[in-house]
């Protein structure tokens, strides 16, 4: 198969390519965001050469859990996300042959956090950033079904991987600290491991019934006091120390506070109901007990 995986320095990506690659498969890769959606355009008829893509991947979304924490630069980065997002599917779109699929990254912070309300594949999306990011991304993915292309949107927890640490947001001048706010008990935080990741995804490209939204979380709902505690001591990170809601809002604007502020607990309904199963369901045996 011919295969466009954009947005290659994303955890997700590293182990498509791995995989895809010792399959066999015919990999076609864009490393950055160009500078605009016209250069998108041109930027993906060069990696491709014209040749028709079997399967495409749009992974971008998760370099705003990379952001600096700014003002300016976040909501110009998911501008551009959603620009480049949008420009790539018209393209594919258009094509006479077209992708069988186009997987499109989004993330479960699309829901609206309510406590300790869980979020099903189907459930309302939320408002403020991030999840209205998340909302506008995919619908310009949307309009590619009426192209008949199968388009996926993964809803993923955060992703977790033994061999890098998982992307998060950075404070200026901060680089190796994690940005810790108050009340992080409360906020529930929904993830997943990159095998189980990819192996959610190898199922979806076996069951084409599945369709539309899809959560791609272990089930494993900790709190994000939990969830850092366990990402500082495989990493080797440092915690801030907290941050109140309106010290977020002055240093970084409000999407970087509602970023840091907002959480998850997600609930993978539309895989566990097909017959899909996680085998990394808990966080601190993966990258703690069975981590090398």
């Amino acid at each position: 198969m011919n295969i466009f995986i954009s947005g290659s320095t994303s955890i997700l990506a590293a182990t498509l390519i791995e995989h895809f690659f010792r399959q066999g498969h015919v990999l076609y890769v864009e490393d950055t965001l160009p500078d605009n959606p016209l250069d998108a355009l041109q930027s993906v008829r060069n990696i491709t050469a014209g040749q028709p893509m079997d399967l495409v991947f749009l992974l971008h979304a998760e370099e705003i859990f990379a952001s600096r924490l700014s003002r300016f630069s976040l909501p110009e980065k998911a501008e551009d996300i959603v620009a480049h997002t949008e420009a790539l599917c018209r393209y594919f779109a258009s094509c006479t042959v077209k992708p069988q699929a186009i997987f499109c990254a989004s993330s479960v912070h699309i829901y609206r956090h309510r406590q300790e309300e869980k979020s099903y594949d189907s459930s309302p999306t939320g408002t403020g950033f991030p999840a209205e990011f998340f909302s506008q991304l995919e619908s310009v993915a949307a309009p590619t079904r009426q192209s008949n292309i199968r388009v996926l949107d993964l809803r993923l927890g955060r992703l977790v991987s033994r061999r890098s640490e998982p992307a998060f947001p950075r404070l200026p001048l901060r680089a190796r600290a994690i940005a810790c706010s108050f009340n992080e008990k409360a906020i529930g935080m929904s993830w997943v491991s990159s095998e189980d990741a990819l192996r959610a995804i190898l199922f979806l490209l076996e069951n084409e019934h599945i369709d539309g939204a899809v959560n791609v979380t272990s089930g494993d709902i900790l709190s994000r006091a939990e969830f850092n505690d366990i990402i500082i001591s495989r990493f080797r990170l440092r915690r801030t120390s907290p941050i109140g809601a309106k010290v977020l809002r002055l240093i970084g604007g409000k999407e970087a506070a509602g970023l840091l502020l907002s959480g998850s607990r997600a609930v993978p309904f539309k895989l566990l109901e097909a017959g899909f199963f996680f085998e990394d369901i808990s966080l601190q045996e993966y990258l703690l007990e069975k981590g090398p």
